[in-house]
């Protein structure tokens, strides 16, 4: 199942190998949708797939039941301004989100209540996420800093700043992915020309560049995800490019050009090798490996 959420405030299902929504969803059928009164920011799967969590520019968030697109709980004041990302904890039992007022929030989904705020960024909060672990909280941010805070107490434990960041120079941290198969080793991407697989004291383990960008330079990276069994790392630039590399060498596989507009975002499914793409162009694309070679 694919799901997208609309500048218009729709929530929809697809079916992602047919390409087209899923009637089998009874409101789908009805056309009875999943929507927010304004434009969908983030949208989240709980674990298990049951739920879905959806975020929106005025800071509101709502959890839904896929199977029946009942609304189970919604978060009328998570954050103060437009919701960046959003995640379920493993349990998922809880929510985190960050958002443009600055601020990474833990949500509880049986309270409906706010349980902790991490506060610390001078910029807002691009990307938060829980280590693999799930005892820390590790967030990114436009102020060019990395913080990586404990869960319990809500403090920060660590602030770093991207491998070779000029001094004075604030670079926009655009995400950052947690590597499941390395306990203390996370990828950052920055609005740069290069990836970096880090560990929590801010160390460059391995970076990732594109080897031909002086011949064909393809952009700076937008975002980026990590394969299910994490053995490839795909990045996103801002021209359009999907480039994938191996992850324990840095290696170059292969990259193509998916779009020619303005580009949003990339994603991966949890089990299946399907990456999508989407943009400002109003499309969503889905690549298999076997088009990427």
């Amino acid at each position: 199942m694919l799901i997208t959420g609309t500048k218009d405030g729709f929530v929809e299902a697809w079916d992602f190998d047919k390409c087209e929504l899923k009637k089998d969803l009874e409101y789908q059928a009805r056309d009875d949708f999943m929507m927010h009164e304004v434009g969908v920011s983030a949208e989240a799967f709980s674990r298990d797939g049951d739920l879905l969590a959806t975020a929106s520019v005025d800071g509101k968030v709502k959890v839904w039941k896929l199977s029946t697109g009942q609304c189970l709980r919604r978060f009328e004041h998570a954050h103060g301004n437009s919701i960046h990302s959003i995640c379920f904890s493993r349990d998922g039992t809880q929510l985190l989100t960050s958002s443009f007022d600055q601020l990474v929030r833990l949500h509880g989904l049986k309270s409906g209540q706010t349980l902790k705020e991490f506060h610390g960024h001078d910029g807002y909060v691009n990307h938060a996420v829980f280590s693999t672990d799930a005892s820390k909280v590790i967030s990114a941010s436009c102020d060019g800093t990395l913080k990586v805070w404990d869960v319990k107490s809500a403090s920060c434990v660590a602030t770093m700043r991207p491998p070779h960041a000029a001094a004075g120079v604030e670079m926009d941290v655009l995400c950052v992915l947690p590597v499941p198969t390395q306990k203390d080793a996370l990828v950052l991407c920055t609005r740069s020309n290069a990836l970096h697989l880090i560990n929590f004291h801010g160390d460059s383990l391995r970076a990732f560049v594109d080897p031909f960008e002086s011949i064909e330079p393809k952009g700076d990276f937008v975002g980026a995800v990590l394969s299910p069994k994490s053995t490839f790392l795909y990045g996103l630039t801002e021209k359009g490019y999907v480039l994938c590399f191996t992850l324990a060498t840095g290696t170059l596989e292969h990259a193509m050009q998916v779009c020619n507009g303005e580009v949003f975002g990339i994603a991966h499914h949890p089990h299946r090798n399907v990456l999508a793409t989407y943009g400002n162009d109003g499309y969503v694309r889905l690549w298999s490996a076997a088009s990427l070679d």
